[in-house]
C-alpha cells in the first residue's frame, strides 16, 4: 500500500462518564444553565424595630437585646415620671402647709388688733375730751391708726387665701388631666376598660357600695389606685352574681315507672268497699277456688 493511503489509527480517550451532547431536536436551554450558575440570595437577617416612632434595621441577633433596652428605658422613664410627680406632690403640700401656718399668723394678728381697738369701747369720749383733750386727740388718732392696719391686714389676708385657692384648684385640674391621660389606655391585665366619664360614674357609685366616702374618693388622683378600686369592683360584681347563681339543693321527685302489660288490679279492704263490689269480689273468688 503506498504511504499516503496507509490507515491512520486514532487513540480512544478513555471518559469515566458521559457527555450527554444535545441534538437538533433537543435545544440547550441558555437561562437555565445561567440561573444555575448564579448564587442563590442571602437569607435576610435584620428585623425592621420601631423605638421612639423611628423605624430601624438592626441585626436579628440583636432584636432582644434591643426590646430589653427599650422596655428597661420605658421602665425607666415611668419610675422616674412617678418620681417627679411624688416630689411635685410633696413640694406642693409643703407649700400649704406654709400657707396654712401663714393664715393662722395673720388671723392672730387680726384678733390682736380688735382686742385694742375693743379697749376704745369703754372710753367716755365726751368727758375725756372735756377733761384731757389732749389725750383724747392721741387716743381717736391711735383708734383711727388700729383700724386702717385691720383694714389693710385683712385686704392682704383675702388675697392670699385667693392665691392659694386659685393654685390649689390649678393643680387639682392639672392631677386631673394627668390622671385622665393614664387611663385612656385600656389595660386587660387590671380589666381597665379605658377613661370615659361613664365608666367613672359606675366606678364612683360602686366605690360607694364598698364604703368609700365622698371626700376620700374625691383624694383618689392616683391611676394605680383607681384600677385597683376597678378591679374590687370587678371582683365584688362576681361574687354578686355568684350568689345570685346559685340555687339551693332539692331532691327530685321520681317518676313513677309504668308497667307494661295488664292492669294489675290493686288489693282493697274488703271492711271499705261497697257491698255491691264486695259481693261481685267474693263470687269471684269462689269460682276460683271451685275450678282449683
Amino acid at each position: 500500500m503506498p504511504p499516503d493511503e496507509q490507515e491512520v489509527e486514532i487513540p480512544t480517550v478513555p471518559m469515566d462518564d458521559p457527555v450527554d451532547v444535545p441534538t437538533e431536536d433537543e435545544p440547550v436551554d441558555l437561562e437555565a444553565s445561567e440561573d444555575s450558575e448564579e448564587e442563590q440570595p442571602p437569607e435576610d437577617d435584620e428585623v425592621e424595630l420601631d423605638i421612639d416612632g423611628e423605624k430601624y434595621r438592626v441585626p436579628k441577633k440583636l432584636e432582644e437585646a434591643f426590646l430589653r433596652t427599650a422596655d428597661y428605658t420605658q421602665k425607666t422613664q415611668a419610675h422616674a415620671e412617678a418620681v417627679r410627680a411624688f416630689e411635685a406632690e410633696r413640694a406642693a403640700q409643703t407649700q400649704r402647709a406654709q400657707d396654712q401656718e401663714q393664715f393662722l399668723t395673720d388671723i392672730a394678728e387680726v384678733r390682736g388688733v380688735d382686742a385694742r381697738l375693743a379697749e376704745f369701747a369703754n372710753v367716755d369720749w365726751n368727758t375725756l375730751t372735756i377733761q384731757n383733750p389732749q389725750q383724747a386727740l392721741q387716743l381717736q388718732i391711735q383708734r383711727q391708726q388700729l383700724l386702717e392696719y385691720r383694714q389693710q391686714k385683712v385686704q392682704e389676708l383675702d388675697g392670699k387665701v385667693s392665691s392659694h385657692v386659685a393654685a390649689q384648684e390649678a393643680a387639682e385640674a392639672q392631677s386631673v388631666q394627668k390622671t385622665i391621660e393614664a387611663l385612656q389606655k385600656p389595660d386587660p391585665d387590671t380589666g381597665w376598660p379605658g377613661y370615659s366619664v361613664q365608666h367613672m360614674a359606675k366606678l364612683a357609685t360602686a366605690a360607694k357600695e364598698l364604703g368609700v366616702s365622698d371626700a376620700d374618693l374625691r383624694r383618689i388622683r392616683s391611676p394605680t389606685a383607681l384600677k385597683i378600686l376597678n378591679l374590687a369592683t370587678i371582683g365584688r360584681q362576681t361574687l354578686l352574681a355568684a350568689k345570685k347563681a346559685k340555687v339551693p339543693t332539692t331532691v327530685q321527685a321520681q317518676p313513677v315507672k309504668q308497667v307494661n302489660g295488664s292492669r294489675a288490679v290493686s288489693a282493697k279492704d274488703p271492711m271499705k268497699m261497697p257491698i255491691e263490689d264486695w259481693v261481685k269480689a267474693e263470687r269471684r273468688r269462689m269460682a276460683k277456688n271451685a275450678q282449683q
